[in-house]
């Protein structure tokens, strides 16, 4: 099989070519494929199989260096979208958040002195924080359905 380019495409030959020369000057490029056992300059030993092995490493590194880095940039996607939802969570609420152990103080540890009143989804405690503002905290009881959304205002 032969082929040579020509304007507007290609001109194939298939079977046997008859009357090839070689010029020194002009003419046109001609492409023959040929097995490779004939190809110049190969060994028959190692330069078909040396070759391959050579492709092969290349595929496996490039492979592995994309896979890799697909993993880190999804690593880092699925890190920066937890970290924006926590910060848009506190946002969206509106309402200073406190620590645990400053609303354990400001109630004395949830005394049933503080209480004020108890509903279906827990009990409601006065507290005082260090700067002598008063707070009311509501502490859900472990059989409620109330989360975060319930304390986000509407």
């Amino acid at each position: 099989m032969a082929y040579k380019v020509i304007v507007g495409g290609c001109k194939l030959w298939n079977g046997d070519l008859f009357d090839v020369r070689l010029l020194k000057q002009g003419g046109q490029d001609l492409y023959i494929r040929m097995p490779a056992s004939e190809e110049q300059g190969e060994s028959e030993a190692g330069g078909k199989k040396q070759g391959r092995n050579e492709g092969m490493v290349v595929g496996i590194v490039v492979g592995s260096s994309v896979v890799i880095s697909m993993i880190i940039i999804a690593s880092w996607y699925m890190f920066r979208e937890r970290l924006l939802q926590k910060i848009l969570q506190k946002e969206d609420m509106g309402l200073p958040l406190f620590d645990l152990s400053r609303i354990i103080v400001a109630t004395d540890n949830f005394s049933p002195i503080n209480k004020l009143g108890e509903g279906g989804f827990g009990s409601v405690y006065k507290g005082i924080l260090n700067d002598g503002q008063q707070i009311a905290v509501k502490r859900l009881s472990n059989s409620s359905g109330q989360g975060l959304n319930e304390f986000k205002p509407k």
